[in-house]
């Protein structure tokens, strides 16, 4: 699945170093001939975030990125996004402490939903 994006992405139909480090940084080798449908909605959820880390994003749209993790995948996960300082992001999330994570100094502006209704 990885290597498929990577040839979508950056053309590399061969074992990509890129691949490699993804793999190794989010903990996803032992999956690498899994079949996705066998895969936990963890692991299929680093296997998204992988993908979304290929070719060296300048931004990266995060919906529940760390949904059914457990704490270990959860710090993996913030641990790659930390490493790329250089990376806007947009996160949905419904974990406060999560979008408190990300710091003041990344948001221009938080907003959220009440029953349905947007506000500030």
């Amino acid at each position: 699945n990885l290597l498929l994006f990577a040839r979508l992405r950056l053309g590399a139909w061969r074992p990509d170093p890129a691949v490699d480090a993804l793999e190794r940084e989010l903990d996803i080798a032992e999956i690498r001939d899994t079949p996705v449908s066998r895969c936990s909605t963890g692991q299929v959820q680093r296997l998204a975030l992988a993908r979304a880390l290929l070719g060296e994003p300048s931004a990266l749209v995060l919906d529940e990125p760390t949904r059914s993790m457990d704490e270990r995948s959860r710090r993996l996960a913030w641990d790659a996004i930390d490493r790329r300082p250089d990376v806007a992001l947009v996160l949905a999330t419904h974990d406060r402490g999560e979008a408190r994570r990300c710091g003041v100094e990344l948001a221009l502006r938080v907003a959220g939903a009440d029953a349905g209704r947007a506000r500030a």
